[in-house]
């Protein structure tokens, strides 16, 4: 930061301790009303003291980057209002970017912030400005945000669209979702939301014969031995089953990113305007799949089968050893 006004001052009386911020010169003591200039006594002048404080506020604007609030002063200034920079040339006009492009002014940026100071920048900001200085028009900038080019990043119209079309596309699931959402009675893993319940019901139940089956292992006096081999397998199965459980949590509602919405298509959208087009889109119009409306991933479901899957062959192979044992 570049200080390079200084007005203000700390004014210390000595003798009794008194001070104050001033911009002017004291001639008394406000606390002991003593003369800082006194004839009478010429050592009183080395009772008071002034130490001069920097003032960050320019006013010598030139060859400056500065710093103001868009609106108003420092004085007036809150933390988290808007900022606004300009780089100033030698004869101190300041070059800032505003609504109508690159404007050049001076009087408004008394009291600015400096924060880099150039040795010289006059040609180098003059041919910048006469160069690109069209760059920054209103029209300009809206031919930017209009093109198509495929290397041209989405303008913000266009993700407004975009977003706007999938919370369209929330609300249609959502209802279509609380019209047509049945349990199957032919596959557990085939149903929606209930399909969820009933696999995380299938998962406690598991969990409690696996318990179970540890518990008995444990239990017997005489075979404790060749039958503990079991018990890592079981205890690995049962923490897969509680990460699981820890980690897919049923949302608490249903939003963009957690189900399957069709893709925003601008030319689809276009389309959507021609009313003979909209009748035949009517006409086709299908139900979603409620395959799709599990709120489960299909590689949880596809995790949690495995799962029960190994502890069917568990239980089988504990009994088959079990009767080996005892015949």
């Amino acid at each position: 930061m570049v200080f390079t006004s200084i007005t203000a001052k700390v004014f210390t009386h000595e003798e009794c301790g008194w001070s104050c911020i001033t911009i002017d010169d004291m001639s008394r003591c406000m606390k002991c009303n003593k003369l800082a200039h006194d004839e009478t006594n010429p050592d009183a002048y080395q009772q008071f003291t002034y130490v001069h404080l920097p003032n960050p506020f320019t006013t010598n604007t030139a060859r400056c980057i500065l710093l103001k609030p868009s609106k108003g002063t420092f004085y007036e200034y809150n933390v988290g209002d808007d900022l606004h920079i300009g780089i100033s040339d030698s004869e101190s006009m300041v070059h800032s970017y505003w609504f109508k492009g690159i404007i050049i002014e001076s009087s408004s940026w008394q009291d600015a912030i400096c924060i880099y100071k150039f040795q010289e920048i006059d040609e180098s900001l003059s041919e910048f400005v006469s160069n690109y200085s069209h760059h920054f028009t209103a029209e300009y900038m809206a031919d930017i945000l209009e093109d198509d080019d495929a290397q041209c990043c989405e303008d913000s119209d266009r993700k407004n669209d975009r977003r706007s079309f999938l919370k369209e596309q929330l609300d249609i699931f959502v209802e279509e979702y609380r019209e047509n959402a049945q349990p199957s009675a032919v596959s557990v893993f085939a149903s929606t939301l209930p399909s969820d319940l009933r696999l995380k019901k299938d998962v406690i139940n598991m969990k409690r014969k696996l318990n179970r089956l540890k518990f008995k292992i444990q239990s017997l006096p005489d075979k404790e031995e060749q039958l503990s081999g079991y018990i890592p397998t079981i205890n690995s199965i049962i923490d897969q089953f509680d990460e699981i459980i820890q980690s897919k949590k049923d949302p608490d509602e249903f939003n963009m990113d957690n189900v399957p919405l069709p893709e925003y298509n601008s030319v689809d959208m276009q389309l959507l305007f021609d009313d003979e087009l909209l009748s035949d889109a009517n006409d086709s119009s299908k139900e979603l799949d409620n395959a799709e409306l599990s709120v489960y991933d299909k590689d949880v479901h596809a995790r949690v089968t495995q799962l029960i899957s190994s502890c069917e062959v568990l239980f089988r192979e504990f009994d088959h050893f079990c009767k080996s044992l005892y015949t």
